[in-house]
């Protein structure tokens, strides 16, 4: 029974986004994890592991719903609601649901009719097949076969551990395929009749199918050796009855075991078996597990393994196996063609696996590839048969993963299986969904954890980049063809792979050169995820020049013509520039000049409230958001959002705006689509003020277009325009844009603003030549308010601070069309490039703004020509380029201007540190945050208050 829990130590929930804590349970012994995910902070299961003895994998769950995405992911988490109360954090849920820290995907079916799915095989295969189908709705029989007499196992466990009690690792219960309605067969699969849909099994049994899955996995290899297959205590390993024939032959220990092969199967189980044996490991080549992992690699595992007591022999061949003297009936010895001998009372034997596929060798059908596999297409169907499908080791599918170029390989991986399934799920519910590309990955047992992700089979590689201290430990290696990364291999450097996985899934892995400059994958992962882009550009840019490849298909430039990026663009520029044509008059300059009254009071009362706090130091940021809001309801509303009410408990920061940024994208932690969803941080207790806004927009529009007795409203506010255009011209500026631009002019309106403000308070305040040249400008001005002389230099340090700290912090990213591509710096982009031109870059470019283009000079604005200026204005992206010049721009301008000159007209600003470069969080918006400032009033005279 569901019941509230409270958090251990935890007083609110104030998590930045992307952030997770792990904390406990008060009143049991239990934790969950806390976490941000898309502005939403709730608390979940914290065991993301496929067991409890792994380390983090790359398996996906759904920071919302807890679901799994990718396997080797088995249960799903539990999500538990959160409540803040009294200082306090409490969840609600189960007890034992918050203790197990998981939640078992359970489907109730009783099914009675419909298509008829008949799974062969008890892998990890067979469980994504049935539990994707249940999943996604599928209400038919389905029938499980397998030959192993126990229910699917979780089978990379046996290797690992020597399990023989196949209950302790079986993926689910007989309970579970009962609820379900999944029928289990512990029977042997002798045939398939394609023709009648049919499978036979040993017992003359004959089960009829709509849809077959084959997932029947690996028969292990023998050696056509002299003594191996005659004498005993020599064993192969394949499931749970193998482990238990191992585990009684080594009975109290002390044995002399001699495995044969130096792959995955042979290393773990000399792992396994070292602790009180004398083990010792024969391979054929030249360091363990060289095919896959490379000779380096290979001996980096082997000096671990070795520390384990384990001995090896490699480059060895075997010549044969001899019998004990004193049982001539086992195994005494191995002899190697070299005339080594190694006295062994066990042999096992870890020389790979064949397809399981003898059941189908005698069909006339279809023909087995020569290595005994099925071939299928991208959706594990059945090449040549229909309403058939392979998964797991028996399948040789296209491999479209960095480096594959679609080849067919075979890859006998957990979640290769796993996945597999439920692309096969997905396709016999949905045939027409398109196959999604997952990574494979897998780990390994090696004394430390071996974590894979990516495949070389297909071309292999021919280089590795070493990252890391090997001979501590810690270590990440990238397997590359030509520039290309195609896998990943770590050990102590969790989770670069789990990030790996992601970047090969969705093409963005950096490449060979980037890596072997040192690239590190975690630290973007967490300067992305933080927030650091800032830092990070000007960093790559001063690196590598004005073209970042940041990567597959993407890069950064400064583009010295931002507003031809137009001609790249995926967007409809006709009707976005028809769009801009309507709303042209309403945001000029002289239409806008009618709200600088408005905004005049906003600031007068903003002053009167400062002047309140006496000097004393306050967040810049707030405070810019407050004044920032409360202008624009003036100004679009014609009301006060009630922020300068004095109700400090609901003016805590910025109002959580989700915004998407186009990086690496699902670049870095898991997507960094994932870490995309990213919002500023929404202190506790800020009340929002985006939905009443949202309802007094609708409402007013509503009434507006009444058919019937419409409001005639008497206001004259920025709203009235647009209802004005959209009854003039109704068929161009239609209803739901005008509902859409309504809301976006706070949406939008209201990050933007408080950033350009921020920084200009900002930088004026840091800068003492610049604060005195500002404040003394504003205060010469005697006209009253709302006819105020220009202003040149506070005009022009806007500008500067805006030039330095752009709101928009990453690329603005267009897509290179079909075609021959362009050029761009002397470097060709082909077709479907994403070019972004990242203003970080732009702005600080010494070519456009002069060699002191990191100081913030505001006279650079006066003093150059008016050419000059003008070629500044058009490649500063503060509001977007080109055409795409954000339509707000002038009101943000006029609220920017009338703002800072207001505020420096009354006070001096005081401000403490400013942050460096790697504080300064930059998403898709940035932001100046952390800034303390005093606003210390200026009396009558000039002087201020201390």
């Amino acid at each position: 029974m569901a019941q509230e829990y409270k958090l251990k130590g935890v007083t609110a929930l104030g998590l930045s986004p992307g952030d997770k804590q792990e904390v406990e349970v008060e009143g049991l012994d239990a934790k969950v994890l806390l976490l941000n995910a898309g502005g939403k902070i709730q608390a979940i299961g914290p065991n993301v592991l496929l067991d409890a003895d792994s380390l983090p994998l790359a398996a996906c769950f759904n920071g919302k719903t807890g679901d799994i995405e990718d396997a080797p992911g088995l249960d799903a988490l539990p999500v538990f609601k959160t409540v803040e109360r009294d200082g306090a954090v409490y969840i609600m849920g189960d007890a034992e649901t918050i203790k197990s820290g998981r939640r078992r995907p359970n489907f109730k079916c009783s099914a009675t009719g419909g298509d008829k799915v008949l799974v062969v095989g008890g892998g990890s295969g067979s469980l994504g097949v049935i539990e994707g189908l249940r999943e996604k709705g599928f209400q038919g029989p389905i029938t499980l076969i397998s030959n192993e007499g126990y229910l699917p196992v979780d089978r990379p466990k046996i290797s690992k551990a020597l399990i023989t009690d196949p209950l302790k690792i079986q993926f689910r219960d007989d309970e579970w395929y009962k609820t379900g309605s999944v029928q289990v067969v512990k029977e042997e699969v002798t045939g398939v009749d394609f023709g009648t849909k049919t499978v036979t099994t040993k017992s003359g049994g004959k089960f009829a199918y709509t849809k077959l899955v084959l997932s029947t996995g690996g028969t292990p290899r023998l050696l056509p050796l002299q003594g191996f297959k005659v004498l005993g205590n020599i064993f192969t390993l394949r499931n749970v009855h193998d482990a238990k024939k191992i585990v009684d032959a080594i009975g109290e220990k002390n044995k002399k075991i001699v495995i044969v092969g130096s792959s995955f199967i042979g290393m773990e189980i000399a792992v396994a078996t070292s602790g009180g044996n004398d083990v010792t490991v024969v391979g054929m080549e030249k360091a363990p597990l060289e095919r896959v992992l490379g000779e380096k690699v290979g001996n980096l595992i082997k000096s671990g393994v070795e520390a384990k007591g384990v001995k090896f022999y490699l480059s060895a061949g075997v010549d044969k196996a001899e019998p004990s003297e004193s049982d001539p009936s086992k195994v005494g010895s191995v002899l190697l063609k070299d005339g080594t001998k190694l006295e062994a009372d066990i042999v096992i034997l870890g020389v790979g696996v064949a397809p399981a596929t003898e059941y189908l060798r005698d069909n006339s059908v279809f023909r087995l590839e020569p290595d005994g596999s099925l071939k299928t297409d991208e959706s594990f169907s059945v090449v040549g048969l229909k309403d058939v499908y392979a998964v797991g080791d028996i399948a040789t599918y296209p491999y479209h993963g960095p480096g594959g170029e679609g080849k067919y390989v075979r890859i006998e991986h957990w979640n290769v299986a796993q996945n597999a399934g439920r692309t096969v799920a997905n396709h016999i519910v949905n045939p027409s969904l398109e196959p999604q590309f997952f990574t494979p990955v897998f780990w390994s047992a090696l004394g430390a954890q071996l974590r894979y992700c990516g495949n070389t089979m297909a071309n292999g590689f021919d280089d590795v980049v070493l990252q890391g201290e090997p001979d501590k430990g810690s270590w990440v290696a990238y397997y590359t063809s030509g520039n290309t990364v195609v896998a990943v291999a770590s050990m102590g450097k969790d989770p670069v792979v789990a990030q790996s996985a992601q970047l090969l899934q969705l093409g963005t892995m950096p490449t060979k050169d980037q890596l072997a400059a040192g690239f590190d994958v975690l630290s973007l992962a967490w300067q992305v995820r933080e927030g650091r882009l800032f830092a990070l550009g000007k960093r790559l840019h001063a690196m590598y020049g004005p073209v970042v490849r940041v990567g597959v298909d993407e890069v950064w430039g400064g583009l010295h013509f931002p507003d031809t990026l137009d001609l790249l663009s995926e967007f409809d520029v006709k009707r976005y520039r028809l769009q801009r044509r309507l709303m042209g008059p309403v945001y000029q300059a002289a239409n806008l000049k009618k709200f600088e009254g408005v905004v005049d009071e906003v600031i007068e009362r903003a002053v009167a409230r400062l002047r309140e706090l006496g000097g004393a130091e306050v967040d810049l940021k707030e405070w810019m958001h407050i004044i920032t809001v409360e202008c624009l309801g003036a100004v679009v509303l014609s009301c006060a959002q009630g922020y300068l009410g004095w109700k400090r408990k609901t003016i805590f920061g910025l109002f959580p705006l989700v915004t998407t940024a186009s990086f690496f994208s699902k670049t870095v932690a898991r997507q960094f689509a994932n870490l995309w969803g990213v919002t500023f941080k929404t202190p506790k207790n800020f009340k929002p003020f985006f939905t009443p806004v949202y309802q007094k927009c609708s409402k007013r529009i509503t009434a507006a277009l009444r058919k019937t007795n419409p409001t005639n409203d008497p206001r004259k506010d920025l709203l009235a325009d647009l209802i004005s255009l959209h009854k003039a011209r109704p068929a161009e500026f239609t209803e739901p844009y005008l509902r859409r631009l309504a809301v976006t002019n706070f949406g939008a309106g209201h990050e933007t603003m408080t950033s350009a403000l921020t920084a200009a308070m900002a930088m004026i305040a840091s800068h003492p030549a610049a604060a005195r040249a500002v404040a003394t400008e504003v205060r010469l001005s005697s006209s009253p308010s709302s006819e105020r002389m220009d202003e040149p230099y506070t005009t022009a340090s806007i500008r500067e601070a805006q030039r330095l700290h752009p709101v928009i912090g990453m690329a603005l990213p267009r897509r290179v069309p079909v075609g021959p591509g362009v050029r761009l710096h002397g470097f060709h982009l082909r077709a479907r490039t994403t070019v972004g031109c990242n203003p970080v870059s732009l702005h600080r470019d010494a070519d456009i703004f002069g060699s002191d283009s990191d100081e913030f000079v505001p006279e650079r604005w006066l003093a150059r020509t008016e050419e000059e200026v003008r070629a500044m204005e058009r490649y500063n992206l503060t509001w977007g380029g080109g055409a795409r010049t954000c339509p707000g721009r002038n009101l943000a301008e006029m609220v920017l201007a009338r703002v800072v000159g207001g505020l420096w007209r009354a006070f001096d600003v005081r401000v403490g540190e400013m942050p460096g470069d790697e504080e300064v969080r930059y998403y898709f918006m940035a932001m100046l945050t952390g800034v303390r400032v005093r606003f210390l009033p200026v009396e009558r005279g000039g002087g201020t208050k201390a």
